[in-house]
C-alpha cells in the first residue's frame, strides 16, 4: 500500500465532499513498517479544494503484511 487514496465514510465531512490522502508507507510481503500521511486534501462536489474549512488530525500507523493461510 502506498500512494494516493480516496477515503469514504468519514465522520464530520459534509455530504458530497471527499478526502484524498497521500500515504508514505510501503509494505511488500510479510512484515511491518511505519505508515504516515504526508498530504490530505478535501474536495467539494465541484472538485474545489476546501481543506481549509476543516480541522484535521492524523495518527501514525503500521502496515502489516501476513502470510496467506
Amino acid at each position: 500500500v502506498n500512494g494516493d487514496k480516496e477515503l469514504e465514510n468519514i465522520n464530520g465531512i459534509i455530504d458530497g465532499h471527499k478526502i484524498v490522502c497521500v500515504f508514505d508507507g510501503v509494505q511488500n510481503g510479510v512484515g511491518e513498517s511505519d505508515n504516515s500521511i504526508s498530504k490530505i486534501t478535501v474536495y467539494d462536489e465541484n472538485d474545489t479544494d476546501v481543506t481549509k474549512n476543516y480541522y484535521i488530525t492524523t495518527e501514525y500507523g503500521k502496515l502489516i503484511g501476513k502470510n496467506k493461510i
